[in-house]
This record gives structure tokens, sequence and C-alpha cells, in this order.
């Protein structure tokens, strides 16, 4: 009696788009909070307050550093511009956030030094952590999305993925509110770590959204602040170096079999 089966044998297209689609899977993810300060500190869990900025020596309207210069240096992290095109003076510093150069159409903005975020479609404002082991981000703000979605925070992690934050909708005359983000615990546990922050106006809005924030924390991620850190190779780093072994895999299962 015989037998015989069927082996199928996957190219090198197959092979690369299985890989990609299993990295997509195991994408950094963060969890977001808004006026939830219990709940963003459980999520962080044993991370410490490493920094924190309240802009006090910030120079009054002076502008935030342009796109591609040598960023605004503050405790823990760096601003500049990003995209061009802001439709209300631009992105700068305000030394009294609800003071008739900043929000100040809005009756609750607090009176405290700040940042006036011009945020145009595309366009906005860049914060990169200075340390490689900021696990989690805070901040305060008014008139984000005031009266419907106008603009958007984008998450970017070590490992080259990113998330799009929409933020909440409220209403005009809304007072401030308080945004975190902390990457998943298991993020935290393969030493993952935030690198950019990056708010942008959306292109469904013509127009520029001024947003108030102020109050910066960041928090590190203990396993990597024991350690030396070292950056988390990229998705396609991974997805290249299993593609090799894969396919020197099919090369020998392809060679003749003796009789």
């Amino acid at each position: 009696m015989s037998s015989s089966f069927a082996r199928t044998v996957l190219g090198p297209t197959a092979v690369v788009a299985l890989l990609f689609s299993a990295a997509a899977a195991s994408a950094a993810t963060f969890q977001t909070f808004v006026d939830d300060e219990p709940g963003f500190q459980a999520a962080l869990g044993s991370a410490t307050v490493v920094r924190s900025e309240n802009f006090a020596t910030a120079v009054d309207q002076a502008q935030v550093a342009a796109a591609g210069a040598s960023g605004d240096v503050w405790n823990g992290f760096t601003i500049n511009k990003f995209g061009s095109g802001g439709q209300l003076g631009g992105s700068r510093y305000c030394t009294d956030l609800g003071g008739p150069n900043c929000v100040n159409w809005n009756p609750t903005t607090p009176r405290v030094p700040g940042l006036f975020g011009d945020m145009a479609p595309n366009a906005g404002v860049s914060i990169k952590p200075t340390v490689s082991t900021t696990a989690g981000m805070s901040f305060s703000f008014v008139d984000w999305n005031d009266g419907a979605q106008k603009s958007a925070l984008t998450i970017l992690a070590s490992d080259g993925t990113s998330t799009v934050v929409t933020g909440p909708t409220n209403p005009d005359g809304a007072p401030p509110k308080t945004f975190g983000v902390v990457l998943s615990q298991a993020d935290l546990a393969a030493g993952r770590y935030i690198t950019e922050l990056r708010w942008l106006g959306i292109p469904a809005q013509p127009q520029s959204e001024a947003v108030g924030f102020y109050n910066f924390r960041s928090f590190s991620n203990p396993r990597l602040e024991s350690t030396t850190p070292r950056p988390v190779p990229s998705l396609q780093a991974w997805a290249l170096m299993i593609l090799g072994g894969l396919l020197a895999l099919i090369a020998v299962t392809r060679l003749p079999r003796r009789r």
C-alpha cells in the first residue's frame, strides 16, 4: 500500500506578507486617560515621576523652535514646530495662558505659563522625550477639539509603531482637563518607550485650532531605568531577520532528496 502527502511551499512574497502581518499584531499599544489620574497611575504601576515642567522660564510670545531646527529644551523633553501653515500666529509660549495674547476667549483658561499650540492641517508641534526610558507622559490642556474634532495626537514608540489619539470633543468654554498616555504593561516589560508626541491639525478641518497646554510630566520605565537603554529593534528589522531564516529553510527543503 502506498501513501502520499501534499506539501505547500510559500513563496517569498507570501512569507513577507505573513511576517508583516504578524509584526503588526505585536505593535506597541498605549492606554490613554482623560481626567483619570487614579487610572493613569495604576496603569503606570511602579513607574515614577522623573521630570516635570511648568514653563515658568518661558519668554512671553516667543515662537516654538522651527521644524528641523534644534528643539527648545525643557525638563525631560524638547519641542519643535511640525510642518507649516498655522493661521493663528504660530505655536508660541505664553507667560499667562489666559491672557490677551493667548487662549483668552475661554474664561476657564488658567492664568499660568504654558504653550499656545497653533494646530493646522498636518502641522502643529512635536514633543520628544530627552531620555530613552519614558513609559508615560501627561499634561493639562484647554480648548482641544472645542465644538468638533480639529486636531489629533500621534504617539510614537521605540519599535517604530504609532497610534493616533483623536482626543475628546468638548463644548465651547469647557474647563481644562488632564490627558495621560502610557505604554501597555506588555510593552513596558519588553523595554519599549515613548519617542515622540506629535500634535497636528486634521486635514478635514481647513482652519487652525488653538490649544493651550501646560503642566507636563514624564514617567520612567523602571525596567529601563536600571539598565543601559538600548533601542528596541523596529518591526521591519525583526521581519527581515526572520525572513532571511525562512528563505534559507525554504531553499533547503527544495533540494533534491537522495533515494
